[in-house]
């Protein structure tokens, strides 16, 4: 029964509150049911996705110290509708835009701490 304190102490030391990564999320949402997507994360990577439906999203971590810039670009392919693209950081929007008309597209980009 003594031991029991000491454990949830050590537990709780061990897991912590603090957070070594933060997750960055693309989104895509909108009106369409056809777009194109291009991601750019840091000055080296580009990612293209043809033919995404709304509410496409795609995540990945970073280290919770690291700087990183990133883009996001959706294009419908039809001929009208409406656009919405989101960064998020750890769940909460940082960056957005939105558009609506004949062959729209939203783009954020910007840099994530």
């Amino acid at each position: 029964m003594k031991k029991l304190p000491f454990l949830l102490i050590l537990t709780l030391a061990l897991c912590g509150c603090r957070r070594d990564e933060d997750e960055i999320k693309f989104k895509v949402t909108g009106t369409a049911n056809d777009y194109d997507v291009t991601l750019k994360i840091g000055n080296s990577t580009t990612l293209e996705y043809t033919g995404v439906s709304s509410e496409w999203s795609y995540a990945f971590n970073k280290d919770d110290n690291e700087s990183v810039f990133v883009s996001i670009l959706a294009k419908s392919n039809e001929t009208s509708g409406s656009v919405i693209v989101d960064i998020l950081l750890n769940g909460s929007t940082s960056l957005t835009d939105d558009n609506s008309g004949d062959n729209v597209e939203a783009y954020a980009e910007g840099y994530l701490e």
